[in-house]
Parts: C-alpha cells; sequence; structure tokens
C-alpha cells in the first residue's frame, strides 16, 4: 500500500515493539493514560525517538483485538497531532474498523496527510450508518456542518476555529517542525504538555505542499518554534516545557491578578439553580468515580440506563454535572439506607426528571424519587404529591462530606480546601478557589519543578501562578493524588 502522509521515517522494530509494550501495559484507569504511555516511550526510545509517531501508527493494528486499548491509542493520535500515524491508521481504515474511520476524519484536513489519504477516509466515511457516527464524521471532515448531537459538538470545538481568538472555547498551539535547533524529542514531549494542560495541539509538518485552512489553524494561535512567536530556550528541560506551556496558555486564559500572599479571589459564577448550569460540564471517569463516591465499575458505560450515558469526546467518555450528582445521590442513598441493588436506576431516574421537568432537583426520598421546588412546595415529580417529610435535600446532604466503606466522600462544591468546583468553570475540573487553574495543571508544573530543580518547587509554580498561595498549590497537588488513587 502506498504511504498516505509525507512522512518516510521508519522505525526500528525494537521501537514498534517499545510503543506497543507501553500502549499494551499502561494502567488504562490513570488520569490520562495515552500521554503517560506516550511519556514512557519517549523516555525509553533515545534516538529514535523522531520516529515514534509512525511507530504509534504502525503498531495501530496489533491493538484491533484490544478495544480499550486501540482507542486509547487513537485518542493518543488525535491530541498530539500525530499525523505521521495516517501510515498504519490506513490498515483499519481499509478494514472499516468504524473507530478508526472517525478517528481517520479527524486527520483528513491535516496538511501532512496525502490527498489519498483522504479519499481513502471519505470512501469509508460514506459506509457509517449510525446517525451519531455520521454526524461526527462530517463535523470532522467538513467545516461548514452544522453537528447535532452532544458528542459532535463538543468535538467542533477542538475541529475548526473561530476568525477571532475571543470566540475560541480552548487554546491552540501550533508546533513548529523539528529541526537542528528544536529536537523531535522536545517537540514531543512539548505536545504532552501541552496536551496535558488542555491545549489544542497542531503540528505543522515540514514543507507546505497542502494549504493550510484557517479555521483548522487559526491566524490568531501562536507557533513555538525557533521561528515562531514563541521561542523555545536553547536548554529544554521539563521547567522550561512548563514555562512554555503557561506562556501558550496565557494568551487564552485571563487570570486574576492578586497581590503576593493574598487569599484567591472569588469569582462570580453562574446560579446553580439554573437547569442550564445543572447540565453543563465534562467530568472524567476517574473524577466522576472519586466525586460520586462511586469506583471504576458503577460508573462504566451502560446501555440499559441511557440518561447517564457520557459524551466520547476524542476518545475518552466524559460525564456532565447531572450525571456526577445523579451518581452521588445514588451513593449516599446506599450508603445510608444499606441498599444493595438498583443504583444506577435511581441515578438514571434523577438525571431524567431533571431534563424532562427542565428543573433541578432538590432532594431525593429514601426510596430514589426525586424531588423538585415549585414555588417553594416541595414536589415528588413522578406521582406531582407533595413530599413526605423524610426528604434528603442534595445540597445540604449530598453535597456535603458522607461517609464511604473506606475513607469520606469529598465535599462536591469544595472537594478539598483550597479547591471547587463548578460545572460551568473549566468544564468542571477541581480549580484553585476563586480562578481557572485546575489542580491538574498544578500537580504538572509542581512534579516538572521537582525534576528540574533543587529547592522549593512549590515556589517556582507561585512564580509561574502569582494568584495563587503555596498553601493552594500543595492542597491542590493533593487533591490530584487523591483523585488518581482511585478504583
Amino acid at each position: 500500500m502506498e504511504a498516505l502522509t509525507s512522512h518516510r521515517t521508519t522505525p526500528p522494530p525494537g521501537l514498534n515493539n517499545l510503543v506497543l509494550n507501553a500502549l499494551a501495559t499502561v494502567d488504562t484507569w490513570a488520569s490520562d493514560p495515552g500521554l503517560e504511555a506516550l511519556a514512557a516511550s519517549l523516555d525509553a526510545a533515545g534516538d529514535d525517538a523522531s520516529a515514534i509517531p509512525t511507530s504509534v501508527g504502525q503498531v495501530l493494528p496489533l491493538l484491533a483485538g484490544d478495544r480499550e486499548r486501540l482507542l486509547l491509542a487513537l485518542e493518543l493520535v488525535l491530541r498530539l497531532d500525530l499525523f505521521e500515524a495516517a501510515n498504519g491508521l490506513d490498515v483499519l481504515v481499509w478494514r472499516g474498523d468504524t473507530d478508526a474511520v472517525l478517528a481517520a476524519a479527524a486527520l483528513a484536513s491535516h496538511p501532512g496527510v496525502t490527498a489519498e489519504f483522504r479519499d481513502l477516509v471519505i470512501a469509508h466515511g460514506a459506509d457509517l450508518t449510525l446517525g451519531w457516527q455520521r454526524d461526527l464524521f462530517l463535523t470532522r471532515t467538513k467545516p461548514d456542518h452544522e453537528p447535532e448531537g452532544d458528542s459532535a459538538r463538543v468535538d467542533r470545538t477542538v475541529r475548526w476555529f473561530p476568525r477571532n481568538i475571543s470566540d475560541t472555547s480552548h487554546p491552540v498551539a501550533a508546533l513548529a517542525p523539528p529541526s537542528d535547533d528544536f529536537a523531535p524529542e522536545e517537540q514531543l514531549r512539548l505536545a504532552v504538555d501541552l496536551a496535558a494542560a488542555g491545549t489544542v495541539v497542531r503540528r505543522v509538518p515540514s514543507g507546505r505542499e497542502v494549504g493550510i485552512d484557517e479555521r483548522w489553524l487559526p491566524r490568531w494561535a501562536s507557533t513555538i518554534g525557533p521561528a515562531g512567536q514563541i521561542r523555545p530556550p536553547v536548554r529544554m528541560d521539563r521547567l522550561a516545557r512548563q514555562r512554555l506551556v503557561a506562556t501558550a496558555m496565557s494568551r487564552f486564559t485571563q487570570r486574576p491578578q492578586l497581590r503576593a500572599g493574598a487569599a484567591p479571589r472569588h469569582t462570580a459564577f453562574p446560579d446553580m439553580n439554573s437547569i442550564d448550569v445543572f447540565d453543563d460540564g465534562a467530568f472524567p471517569r476517574q473524577e466522576t468515580a472519586f466525586l460520586s463516591g462511586l469506583n471504576r465499575r458503577q460508573v462504566d458505560r451502560s446501555d440499559d440506563f441511557p440518561e447517564l450515558e457520557p459524551i466520547l469526546f476524542r476518545g475518552q467518555y466524559y460525564w456532565k454535572f447531572s450525571q456526577l450528582v445523579g451518581y452521588r445521590a445514588a451513593s449516599y442513598l446506599f450508603r445510608t439506607s444499606g441498599r444493595r441493588r438498583g443504583l444506577r436506576g435511581i441515578a438514571n431516574r434523577l438525571v431524567r426528571l431533571a431534563r424532562s421537568e427542565r428543573s433541578v432537583p432538590v432532594g431525593i426520598t429514601e426510596t430514589g424519587e426525586v424531588v423538585i421546588s415549585d414555588k417553594g412546595t416541595l414536589i415528588n415529580v413522578e406521582t406531582g404529591q407533595t413530599a413526605p417529610e423524610s426528604i434528603i435535600s442534595l445540597v445540604d446532604r449530598v453535597y456535603a462530606p458522607f461517609p464511604l466503606e473506606s475513607g469520606t466522600a469529598p465535599a462536591l462544591m469544595n472537594p478539598s480546601l483550597h479547591t471547587s468546583v463548578h460545572p460551568t468553570v473549566v468544564r468542571g475540573a477541581p480549580c484553585v478557589t476563586g480562578t481557572r487553574v485546575t489542580a491538574m495543571t498544578i500537580h504538572h508544573a509542581l512534579r516538572n519543578a521537582r525534576l528540574t530543580q533543587e529547592g522549593n518547587a512549590a515556589r517556582s509554580v507561585v512564580d509561574m501562578f502569582p494568584e495563587l498561595s503555596l498553601e493552594a498549590v500543595w492542597d491542590a497537588d493533593r487533591l490530584v493524588n487523591d483523585i488518581r488513587a482511585t478504583r
């Protein structure tokens, strides 16, 4: 089969084995398994690092028998813009693998792939039969398509960008091609750090045989590279990469600047009593389990409960705040009443009734019936009758910490002393209270600082984010460790 990208580097067999082993053994319950697998490959690849993107593509067909691992690898291709992986991804597209066709649709607009690859993708896209598949495929291949479903609407925000930077939902960074002054390993490690911070990564290929659509890579997106708007230093260590990430992010995030040592300023967030706010957010699986007091098995997908169906976004599943509350309310009931069966049914009922009634639920009964407020009167939604006395308030009791079989479920809106959760703030990611700086961003910055310098690593993080206190940095880091420990 003719190569379907302009990239011709052939990885050695040993590198393919290394990448395959990293993808096949990484803990899929980790907070970001794809990025962890690639980082592990970079650590072990040495001089072969430049061929890792191609190697990822070549091992894709070998993962076809393990759907979870294949989806993880496909997500990695999309998040890090590994256009070289088209050589290997094409094999799965030829076979008619639906997930591969949808992933390939996202690469079809990349200037680093050939017209032959695009033709292959379009041909197999015509075989998609389900409505949501066609919707997502058209969203990825046609910038003017108006998406219909949640997954396609969310995906469009990272696929095609508006003309003005003020209208974008995600920060974007373009990485210049590797060169003598910008080593392939440095470029890939920087791509990992940018993706971990929530930035959309565009890796620009060498040469410009194919024109770049400005909606795919807008003019206002900064390029990181020796000749770009953001120039990497000569010595690219972990701390230097983190500073580059902070510089790229600062162009999109307006963070409140506080005096040194001042407590974080509280920002006015939208009222939680709005159903649109209540049904917002995008919580990954591990955060959903941690904040709801459940485990991995209990929040996995289930076709029997449609209201709990997560959104598929870039190869990962995300749950809305309403679904998280549904799970948490059911978890609370089970811990306090000793019930053993029907947890998902209760959670599904809460979310369904909230959406159908367009009203934020205020409580549940001890049997799992949902209660809303009608002009100050508590009404059982399903019966229409006034609710009994045995109401469990969502805010006062379900949102508050409650005991688990081992440990305690954290407060939903303030999972730690210095962090808070709101579905409209960074899609619900735990942030330092009063800011949009996520706990995960602090965790990565602190980890990189520990590896690259001696002395007070937390102080270097505060230098990067002056609105934070040392106590907030340590608290956010502990919270991430607690979330990652969830099983």
